[in-house]
């Protein structure tokens, strides 16, 4: 749908000239790497839901929700390069599919700001859907990402990470949207891949609870956390990269392993004695 005019248009010999696309790839690209490098991120989210991140654990999104600083993973220069390099792939993409007459709308500088009521109050879930398809009569959202090569195979094979498609499916039900289409770039090999995710009522059910758990908790009563570790002790990765894990399990330990950290419960005596022999052999 949109891979496959971009391969097209890449495969041909000739290219196609366009000062708008160019001029903006530039503005884009300078205002990514200003934002990523060279300013303070001062954003705040208290009071805030976001469409990119609602897939989350409910206990950290309400750590953001309430303004609690956090204290474990920050954003360091590992993580503000992936960001930008998260925002060249869109760009790329995006500009690469206009050339190849792809009809999009809402990109870039163009792109739009949505909303989702949640309740009579005020509460909302916001979000930019990084563009949006025209395709005959129907419009599809467009949702771009960049992954390694490992979760690339994954995607490939229709096993997406589940806060992708919990944001897929929140944009669409902001939009009234019933279909999306995920583009993905492997950043190891610059290989395209495309999905159609359609929109689930049981994930919309389950992310409109997640937000309404969210909204009604408070700095002293949090939601419960998500994740637990594993009978070695060993939490998931999505604890050792979330900026509040150090509030959550206060008692938790970064752990090298071979070239890796990982996020670890300590183990008590019969435990430890055991995984040592078990590395061991």
């Amino acid at each position: 749908m949109i891979v496959d005019r971009i391969n097209e248009y890449l495969a041909a010999n000739e290219l196609t000239f366009d000062w708008y696309i160019q001029k903006e790839v530039g503005q884009l690209a300078e205002w990514s790497f200003s934002r990523q490098f060279m300013k303070k991120d001062e954003y705040d989210s208290t009071g805030k839901l976001h469409m990119s991140s609602i897939g989350k654990c409910e206990r950290q999104l309400a750590y953001k929700y309430h303004g609690i600083q956090g204290e474990g993973k920050s954003i360091d220069g590992r993580a503000r390069m992936n960001f930008f390099f998260g925002d060249l792939a869109e760009l790329v993409l995006i500009k690469l599919a206009k050339l190849s007459g792809v009809p999009l709308i809402g990109t870039g500088q163009d792109q739009v700001r949505i909303t989702l009521p949640l309740n009579s109050t005020g509460n909302e879930i916001s979000g930019y859907p990084d563009g949006f398809l025209v395709d005959g009569r129907e419009i599809k959202t467009v949702s771009i990402k960049s992954m390694p090569s490992f979760r690339f195979r994954a995607f490939e094979k229709g096993d997406i990470d589940d806060s992708y498609i919990a944001q897929a499916n929140i944009e669409m039900l902001a939009t009234g949207l019933s279909e999306c289409v995920m583009v993905a770039l492997c950043k190891d090999n610059g290989v395209f891949g495309e999905r159609i995710i359609e929109r689930s009522q049981a994930v919309v059910n389950k992310l409109r609870q997640s937000a309404k758990v969210v909204i009604k908790s408070t700095p002293k009563e949090l939601p419960a956390a998500r994740y637990e570790p594993n009978n070695k002790g060993k939490y998931p990765w999505q604890c050792l990269y979330c900026a509040h894990w150090k509030l959550c399990k206060p008692n938790a330990q970064k752990v090298l392993k071979g070239k890796n950290y990982e996020l670890h419960e300590p183990l008590n005596t019969k435990e430890q004695l055991t995984e040592s022999l078990e590395l061991a052999a």
